[in-house]
């Protein structure tokens, strides 16, 4: 059961791990959404959980990731705006995917 309980998931939010994981349970608890409201909004617009993920083609996905995550912190930060955020960080990750292939 270690890492694969429903307390667990809520712990790994409240200590700080950011996800709770992918248990519906968790992510409909209210001591989760107690932590904060995202989770719940989360729930209501993918009642279904996330989609699939697909990974690059040029198996930049390291790259991929980082460049991502450090331009949607911007947007998150109010350091840019939204639409801003979201376009510049769309242009830089299609620069990764426009690479040539590692392997």
């Amino acid at each position: 059961d270690f890492y694969s309980t429903k307390e667990d998931g809520i712990e790994h939010v409240f200590f700080g791990a950011g996800s709770p994981g992918g248990r519906k349970d968790v992510w409909e608890s209210d001591e989760l959404n107690s932590i904060h409201g995202i989770f719940r909004m989360h729930q209501e617009l993918y009642p279904d959980g996330p989609r699939k993920w697909h990974r690059p083609a040029n198996a930049r996905t390291s790259e991929f990731v980082d460049t991502m995550n450090n331009n949607l912190q911007a947007i998150w930060t109010d350091s840019v705006g939204f639409e801003e955020g979201v376009e510049l960080t769309h242009q830089l990750v299609q620069e990764v995917l426009d690479k040539d292939p590692l392997a």
